[in-house]
């Protein structure tokens, strides 16, 4: 099941489209980090971050524990950070 929905959410990742005109928040070097994750914590951080699910969701909908979602989570907005540190 995970790798679906997986599948699915990076396909989403990947197919959005940066909106016309400037970009004053730096939503493409977000949308850039988001999709440069690792497909295992991109999964987790768009569930929580960006569709909002509870840890205890994202850990039926990926068939893992709620700990291991939570790991995951805090693994992948830990890489989502230093993706966005300037060099």
């Amino acid at each position: 099941m995970e790798s679906r929905r997986a599948h699915a959410i990076a396909i989403e990742v990947q197919s959005a489209q940066p909106a016309l005109g400037a970009d004053p928040w730096g939503a493409l070097d977000l949308e850039r980090a988001i999709a440069s994750l690792p497909e295992s914590a991109r999964v987790v951080f768009v569930l929580r971050q960006l569709e909002g699910h509870s840890h205890e969701e994202i850990a039926s909908l990926l068939g893992i524990s709620s700990g291991a979602a939570r790991f995951r989570y805090l693994r992948a907005l830990r890489q989502f950070r230093a993706l966005l540190e300037p060099p």
